[in-house]
């Protein structure tokens, strides 16, 4: 797998981003992750497990920009209800910016051990199952949370999996979590780029990830305890 230094270790911020945004569309033609990769083309991915604001957010400066991305939504995140009224319509709007929503699939809440195929791609199906409700046109394509090596370098046969020869080993694939060294990185510029950018990294003033974990369960916390309240201790305000 071949890397590159995309960004340097201060890029973080949203003015950042949109420095970096400029910066790739001058040099390659960006788009989202399904289908199969082409010279010149970076491939932008994100996945989305601490906060759909934060992913509305760089949606809206992607589209800004011209860009198109596929975001890889966390069904069972602990922070945020993909199925509440609400955070379903922050999903719709990043869909309405022309962006791809796939799946973020996490092994850790069905597995200890490495499944067998077909247990394996019956719980993204339901998983599928549900995004198909909160989306219009849901992507084929599925992330994974912590990837385990059993879906490292894989095909399947009842989705597109994200980290799949053709956008890993085939290509060059950054993982904006992944900054250290980079100075001893190679400077040439690839042929063709798959990205993987996590939003919750960039869209805040926080600076520090642990703080930004921190930041999104509050967040969480309050938006619930509206909501709670709206709903069963007094629902005439609704």
């Amino acid at each position: 797998m071949a890397t590159t230094a995309l960004f340097s270790e201060t890029d973080l911020t949203s003015d950042d981003y949109r420095s970096v945004l400029s910066r790739l569309t001058e040099e390659y033609a960006v788009r989202p992750l399904s289908g199969q990769p082409e010279t010149g083309e970076l491939l932008l991915r994100h996945d989305v497990s601490l906060s759909l604001s934060d992913a509305e957010t760089m949606a809206e400066v992607e589209a800004d920009n011209g860009v198109r991305a596929t975001y890889c939504l966390m069904l069972s995140s602990p922070l945020f209800n993909s199925l509440d009224g609400n955070q379903r319509a922050r999903i719709r709007q990043i869909e309405s910016y022309g962006h791809e929503i796939g799946l973020l699939f996490s092994t850790h809440d069905y597995w200890e051990e490495t499944p067998g195929e077909a247990e394996l791609e019956e719980e993204i199906s339901k998983q599928l199952s549900v995004l198909d409700v909160v989306v219009d046109e849901p992507s084929p394509v599925v992330g994974f949370h912590r990837p385990p090596s059993y879906v490292q370098g894989r095909q399947f046969s009842e989705f597109r999996n994200a980290l799949a020869p053709e956008y890993t080993s085939e290509i060059t694939y950054v993982d904006d979590r992944v900054r250290a060294g980079e100075k001893n990185q190679s400077s040439e510029q690839p042929e063709s780029v798959h990205l993987l950018v996590h939003p919750a990294l960039w869209m805040s003033s926080a600076s520090e990830y642990e703080r930004k974990i921190e930041q999104s369960v509050i967040e969480s916390c309050r938006y619930v305890n509206r909501r709670a309240r709206a709903e069963f201790v007094d629902p005439q305000r609704q």
